[in-house]
């Protein structure tokens, strides 16, 4: 066995590098996701589960006496959960647009591949081609000739259209451009819902404060802050990392990238929309009697 056929057998055998662009992962069998796409799916669980605790603990304190459950619910409150629905509806159109982004960029990756086949293809047919070139060259020039001879006859006009040049407007470019415009302006109507969020939320607390529902009132107005908090804080990291994506949109413009990290925005906004429902019907429609009467209907005693 030669040496060729030898570094041919262990490099068949090398197990494949992962590489991280690569839609396939290790040898095409891989994830197709990518780290980004992961790690906020890690961090969604996350959020989920601390959630889930927090609401395990409500239902266990509820049913003790000392609970005072919250009054009507301020129209702040509906409005904050109509701005939050607005915001995902909003992220969710943006990250539609920009999936052209992502369409645009695997198709030009592949356009990129297929033009670099063709050219090692050609390769060996450039230097056939070559001899016809020059003859080719030959008759151009004559051509050339008769064409001047042509443009200088008396009463000879070009043909219509001869000299109009194509409008861009339905360019690739064009259109990648109008795209990115209607992108930013969604992502624009995104974050302003969720800055009327937050006012709104704070709007809500100003209001059952009004009605004396303090932190110190009872342990379910300590709840209802610390739940509606948390939430809010959450919404406002969520506003950070959106600003960060669509800063480098409008300063950059449209780019893969940049689409897949919209979809990750718009992803999680569906899970602060779906918590927030969440968080809404336990803290206004969960009552102790109702909880007595679930707990009592399974076999388990409440104090």
């Amino acid at each position: 066995m030669n040496h060729a056929s030898l570094a041919g057998l262990t490099a068949a055998s090398r197990p494949a590098r992962f590489q991280p662009g690569d839609p396939g992962g290790w040898g095409g069998g891989g994830t197709r996701y990518s780290a980004a796409q992961i790690g906020l799916w890690v961090f969604m669980a996350v959020v989920c589960s601390l959630f889930m605790l927090f609401t395990v603990a409500f239902l266990m304190r509820i049913g003790y006496g000392d609970w005072r459950p919250a009054p009507l619910v301020p129209w702040q409150l509906w409005l904050s959960t109509v701005l939050l629905a607005l915001g995902s509806l909003a992220w969710h159109m943006a990250a539609r647009r920009a999936n052209r982004f992502v369409l645009a960029g695997a198709n030009a990756a592949g356009k990129v591949d297929d033009a670099a086949g063709s050219a090692r293809g050609a390769g060996g047919k450039a230097e056939g081609a070559a001899g016809k070139a020059r003859g080719v060259e030959g008759r151009a020039n004559g051509a050339t000739g008769k064409a001047e001879d042509v443009a200088t006859t008396p009463g000879h006009s070009p043909p219509p259209g001869a000299h109009r040049t194509p409008g861009s407007a339905g360019t690739p470019a064009a259109r990648l451009g109008r795209d990115t415009t209607s992108t930013l302006r969604w992502c624009a109507l995104a974050w302003l819902s969720a800055l009327g969020f937050l006012a709104s939320q704070l709007g809500g607390w100003l209001a059952l404060a009004q009605q004396q529902y303090l932190v110190a009132a009872s342990p379910g107005a300590g709840f209802f802050y610390m739940l509606t908090g948390l939430h809010g804080l959450h919404v406002l990291g969520g506003m950070f990392a959106a600003g960060l994506v669509t800063a480098s949109l409008w300063r950059r413009g449209a780019s893969p990238g940049r689409g897949a990290g919209l979809a990750l925005c718009a992803q999680y906004w569906h899970l602060l929309l779906a918590v927030w429902l969440a968080l809404f019907g336990l803290l206004f429609m969960v009552t102790p009697e109702l909880v007595q009467a679930v707990c009592a209907s399974v076999g388990i005693g409440v104090r």
